[in-house]
């Protein structure tokens, strides 16, 4: 995570209480007011550290490198967790395993969880030179040391469905991204200092209903998701490289032609040119080019022919929702708490942070 406290809630009281955390943890007191604030990944590494020193101070105990793989259950209410080779038995757990722990997903489901499926978005990434950006945002003033690397937001009703942007990172760069074998993706990160040449920003497509396999129940958008990142792989060659090529092949409906070498604008020392589109289903890559071709005739003064498109942006969001009660425990398994993004009931590091402060004040309430 590059660290972007941006948030759309309307709980002041929690929002401040976890913006007020990371202060303590060593984050600028910026972070308190700025409605766009931003830590950076650099400077992540030492709040989690120092978030981790507060939990062991208070009592906490934490296991690296360990996995959950069960769940004892009896009579519909959770007795332990199996966790490595250690069982423990409790009557509550909150579960706030992320958006990509996928076999704690299919745990859940063989348990009796009641999962169903999330809306998402799918697309790429375009990466362009960070003074471009500048300019385009700023005109005359690009440039100026009091204004930093500007940033962008843009969403257009593209061929059939929407496309917007989603986690731009100014001055930033693209890395790739695997959480198994055999799947490949993409995503963005800047540094505090936001002071890379280029930035980059993800163009995406919401997924449709009609997008998911006919009976794929709570899983089907997950395995859309991995279908995706299995086809990135391969059209990156095998080697967890990224598919990639120049906006202006998309918008000409060339197949990529110029490979991508150290010193020609290189967007990522594992990028490989290939069509990054082809890695997803007929309707999805067909949204997705007529979308990004609307948002280049309509943003010419920011995209360029010469701009790095990257796939795949697939981890916009849990696929999945975690069915929770009013009590805030999952049915079937009374005592498990779901929350957080991987949930499917929050977005972003804020959101989920306060769903977690909900989690916890329902376990203190049982």
């Amino acid at each position: 995570s590059d660290g972007k406290l941006t948030s759309r809630s309307k709980d002041r009281r929690r929002e401040r209480f976890v913006r007020a955390a990371f202060v303590g943890w060593g984050a600028p007191e910026s972070v308190l007011y700025d409605a766009a604030a931003h830590l950076g990944t650099d400077r992540m590494h030492g709040l989690m550290a120092a978030a981790r020193a507060e939990l062991c101070a208070l009592g906490a105990e934490i296991r690296f490198g360990v996995r959950v793989t069960d769940f004892l259950v009896e009579e519909g209410r959770l007795r332990g967790v199996v966790a490595g080779p250690s069982t423990w038995r409790t009557d509550h757990c909150i579960l706030a395993a992320g958006h990509s722990a996928r076999d704690l997903y299919r745990v859940l489901a063989q348990r009796g969880v009641p999962l169903e499926p999330k809306p998402f978005a799918v697309g790429v990434r375009i990466e362009q030179p960070q003074r471009r950006i500048d300019t385009a945002q700023w005109g005359p003033l690009a440039g100026h040391p009091r204004l930093g690397a500007a940033s962008y937001r843009l969403s257009l009703d593209g061929a059939g469905r929407d496309i917007y942007t989603f986690c731009m990172c100014p001055g930033g760069q693209v890395v790739a991204c695997a959480s198994e074998a055999g799947g490949v993706c993409s995503n963005g990160m800047s540094n505090a200092r936001r002071d890379q040449p280029n930035g980059n920003a993800a163009f995406v497509v919401p997924v449709l209903p009609a997008d998911l396999a006919v009976g794929g129940g709570g899983l089907a958008g997950l395995v859309l998701q991995e279908a995706i990142e299995s086809a990135a792989f391969t059209q990156g060659g095998g080697t967890y490289a990224l598919p990639a090529c120049r906006l202006g092949e998309i918008l000409d409906g060339a197949p990529p032609r110029r490979p991508f070498v150290e010193g020609d604008g290189a967007p990522h020392p594992r990028c490989l040119a290939a069509d990054p589109l082809a890695c997803f289903p007929d309707a999805i890559r067909t949204a997705l080019a007529g979308g990004i071709r609307l948002m280049a005739r309509r943003y010419g003064r920011l995209l360029s022919p010469e701009d790095a498109v990257i796939g795949v942006e697939t981890r916009t969001s849990s696929p999945v929702r975690i069915v929770r009660g009013d009590s805030f425990d999952a049915p079937g398994m009374g005592g498990l708490y779901p929350c957080g993004e991987g949930a499917g009931y929050a977005g972003g590091i804020i959101s989920s942070a306060i769903d977690g402060l909900q989690a916890a004040e329902a376990v203190l309430g049982a």
